[in-house]
C-alpha cells in the first residue's frame, strides 16, 4: 500500500525542505501525525508526500480535502506533485501561517479553506425574504408550449427564485430548468418590475444557449414584462465580473461591486471555488443570487463543487415560506430545519425528450449504477473498440458516421459532435481533429487546387482555449469558419465575426471532437463517445459514472458509445464519495 510510492515522489523529496515542512506539520496537527505512526509502519516524510498527494488528486475530482484516515489509503500517482511542493515550501516559515488546514475530519489546503470560509459566511448571511402577492401569482400563466401545467415542484422552485435571497435549482438534462427560470423571473418582476436582473454563465456557448432558451418563453410571459424579460441578455462570468487576462483578477470586488438586484448563473455546476468566492464578493450584500445546474455532472476540475455539495443539504422550509407557499399551491408544505432553509429546489419529471428516448433511458441507468439497463438501452449503439481491429479502423468507422456530399456535410458539423474521454492518446480529441480536420478540407474545399493542410475552410470548427479580452472571446468558445465576404472569418455565438488572421494555433483547438470536460453548457442533436483506457495496462481513473453521464446528456436527440464493456462498468463502479465539509461548517 503505503510502500509502492512512485519513484518520482521519492525524487522529490530530495529536493524539499523536508525537515522544516515536517516539524511544522506535526507542530500544527500532533493528533494525526501520532495516528499515522500508530497504524501505519512508514515514515514520517513518506506520510507528509501522501498526505500532498491524496490532497492534490483531490482537487482534480472537485473535492479540495481529505479525510483524515491513512489507514485505507490506495497507491496514489499524480504526475504534477513537484509543482505542488513549491508552493509549500514557500509557506514553510515558521512564521507564516501553516499551508494545511485540518478541522473537523478534513484536511485541506490554506486557500481552499478560506474560500470554504467566506461561502460559508455568505450563505448564512440574514436577508429577508422578497413578498409576491397572491395576486400576481394568479397573473402568470402556469402552463407550458404544449398546454400541460408546470408540475407542483417547478412552481416551487419560480416561487423561490421570485423570493429568496439564496437559490439553487438543480436538475438533469429536460427536468425544465430554464422553464422554472423564466416562470421564477416573470414572477419577481411582475412584482418588482424595477429589479435589475443580470443573466450569467460560465462560457459562452451556456450564455448562449440560457438566452436562446429564454427566447423561447417570451410568448408565454405576462405582457407587462414580456420587454423586460425579452432585453435580458446572459455573459460570461469572466466578462461580467471583468477578470483581468493578465492578472486574473476581477474589475468588480467587495470595494467595487456589481450593480445588479438578481444574479441568474445558468451551468453553475462547472463553477469552481475560486469563481464562486469572486461572484460572492461582487454582489452588492442586498443582491439575491440564483443557480441553475445538474449536480450529477462533473465538478470544475482543480477546485471544489460548491454546487454539488449544496445541492445535497437537507432540503428544509421556514414557517413564513411555508405560509406563503401552500395557499399559492394547493400545498401541505412542512415547516423544516435545514443549513440553508428555502434555498435548494430539485427538479426531477423530464420533458426535454420524447418518452423512453435513448438519452433519457441511458442517464437514468447510468445514476442508478445499472450496467444492465445501460447496455440493453444502447443495444447497436454500444460499438466496443476491441472489436475495431486498428486506430485507423476506428476513426474510419467515426469518419463514415458523416455525409460524404459538401452540404450536407456542413449541416451535420453544426449538429454532431464527438465527445473523448482523454485529450491525448490515439483515442483522444487531438489525435481524432487532426485526422477529421484533414478529411473534412479535402471534402469541404470549394477552391480549384489542393487545399494546404494548414488553411482556413468552411465549415472548420475550432474552440478558444483562453482568454482575448480584446476580441472579446473567452476560453470554451466555439466558433465555425466561413466565407464573408471574400474573407475567412469565425462565426462565434451571437454572431459575433472574428479574422482568422487575429487567432494563432495557441489560441484555440479543433472542435470537431472534445473532451468531455471541454462539452459542458453544449447540446447537440447527435454526440458519438469515445472512452477508452489511454494505459492498456491500467485502468482510466478519468472514466467515472459523472463523466459518462456528463456526454451522454449533451445529446439532444441520438447516442452513440464508442467503449469496451467492461471500461463503462467500471464507470458505474467509480462513483467518487462526496465529501460535505461546507455541511459541517454550516
Amino acid at each position: 500500500m503505503l510502500e509502492s510510492l512512485p519513484l518520482e515522489v521519492r525524487d522529490v523529496q530530495q529536493q524539499v525542505q523536508q525537515d522544516a515542512l515536517l516539524a511544522q506539520l506535526k507542530r500544527r496537527f500532533p493528533s494525526m501525525i501520532d495516528n499515522v505512526d500508530k497504524r501505519v509502519s512508514i515514515d514520517l516524510h513518506q506520510a507528509f508526500e501522501l498526505l500532498i498527494t491524496r490532497l492534490y488528486r483531490a482537487q482534480l475530482v472537485g473535492q479540495a480535502v481529505v479525510i483524515a484516515d491513512y489507514e485505507h489509503e490506495a497507491d496514489i500517482r499524480v504526475d504534477q506533485l513537484r509543482e505542488s511542493f513549491a508552493a509549500l515550501i514557500s509557506a514553510a516559515d515558521e512564521d507564516r501561517p501553516t499551508p494545511i488546514i485540518y478541522f473537523d475530519q478534513f484536511i485541506c489546503f490554506r486557500r481552499y479553506y478560506q474560500q470554504l470560509s467566506d461561502s460559508v459566511a455568505y450563505l448564512q448571511m440574514k436577508r429577508p425574504m422578497s413578498p409576491i402577492s397572491a395576486d400576481s401569482f394568479r397573473q402568470i400563466d402556469w402552463r407550458l408550449s404544449g398546454g400541460e401545467d408546470l408540475t407542483t415542484e417547478q412552481r416551487l422552485a419560480a416561487i423561490g427564485i421570485a423570493t429568496q435571497p439564496f437559490c439553487l435549482v438543480t436538475g438533469g438534462a429536460g427536468t425544465g430548468k430554464t422553464t422554472t427560470l423564466s416562470k421564477g423571473l416573470e414572477l419577481l418582476l411582475v412584482n418588482n418590475p424595477a429589479a435589475h436582473v443580470v443573466l450569467a454563465a460560465p462560457t459562452g456557448k451556456a450564455a448562449h444557449r440560457l438566452n436562446e432558451a429564454l427566447a423561447g418563453q417570451i410568448a408565454g410571459a405576462h405582457s407587462t414584462v414580456k420587454e423586460l424579460i425579452a432585453s435580458l441578455r446572459a455573459t460570461t462570468l469572466h466578462r461580467l465580473l471583468g477578470i483581468s487576462a493578465k492578472s486574473g483578477r476581477p474589475y468588480f470586488t467587495a470595494r467595487n461591486p456589481l450593480r445588479c438586484d438578481v444574479l441568474v448563473i445558468d451551468e453553475a455546476s462547472m463553477i469552481g471555488s475560486d469563481l464562486f468566492v469572486l461572484i460572492q464578493a461582487a454582489l452588492l450584500p442586498s443582491a439575491r443570487l440564483v443557480l441553475l445546474g445538474d449536480a450529477n455532472q462533473l465538478p470544475a476540475i482543480n477546485s471544489a463543487a460548491f454546487f454539488n455539495e449544496i445541492s445535497q443539504l437537507p432540503i428544509g422550509y421556514t414557517v413564513d415560506f411555508c405560509d406563503l407557499v401552500n395557499p399559492l399551491l394547493g400545498s401541505k408544505l412542512a415547516a423544516v430545519n435545514s443549513p440553508l432553509p428555502n434555498a435548494i429546489y430539485p427538479l426531477s419529471a423530464s420533458h426535454r425528450f420524447a418518452q423512453q428516448s435513448i438519452v433519457e433511458l441511458v442517464s437514468a441507468a447510468i445514476l442508478a449504477s445499472d450496467m444492465d439497463a445501460v447496455t440493453a438501452a444502447l443495444g447497436p449503439r454500444l460499438l466496443p473498440l476491441s472489436v475495431l481491429s486498428s486506430e485507423q479502423d476506428y476513426r474510419q468507422h467515426l469518419l463514415g458516421r458523416y455525409p460524404n456530399s459538401r452540404e450536407a456535410l456542413l449541416s451535420a458539423l453544426s449538429r454532431r459532435v464527438i465527445l473523448c474521454a482523454n485529450r491525448q492518446g490515439p483515442f483522444g480529441s487531438r489525435a481524432l481533429n487532426d485526422y477529421l480536420d484533414s478529411r473534412f478540407r479535402r471534402l469541404l474545399n470549394s477552391g480549384p487546387s489542393q487545399p494546404r493542410e494548414d488553411s482556413w475552410y468552411e465549415g472548420r470548427r475550432i474552440m478558444i482555449e483562453r482568454n482575448d479580452y480584446m476580441l472579446g472571446l473567452y476560453n470554451g468558445d466555439i466558433g465555425c469558419c466561413q466565407l464573408i465576404d471574400e474573407q475567412w472569418q469565425i462565426v462565434f455565438e451571437g454572431n459575433r465575426l472574428v479574422h482568422t488572421d487575429d487567432v494563432t494555433p495557441d489560441d484555440y483547438s479543433l472542435a470537431f471532437a472534445l473532451s468531455i470536460h471541454k462539452s459542458q453548457g453544449s447540446e447537440y442533436d447527435e454526440v458519438a463517445i469515445v472512452l477508452d483506457t489511454f494505459d492498456p495496462d491500467a485502468p482510466n481513473p478519468l472514466v467515472t459514472d459523472k463523466l459518462l453521464y456528463t456526454a451522454v446528456t449533451r445529446a439532444k436527440k441520438e447516442i452513440v458509445i464508442y467503449s469496451d464493456t467492461a471500461l463503462i462498468a467500471q464507470a458505474l463502479q467509480n462513483r467518487q464519495a462526496q465529501l460535505m465539509p461546507l455541511s459541517q461548517l454550516l
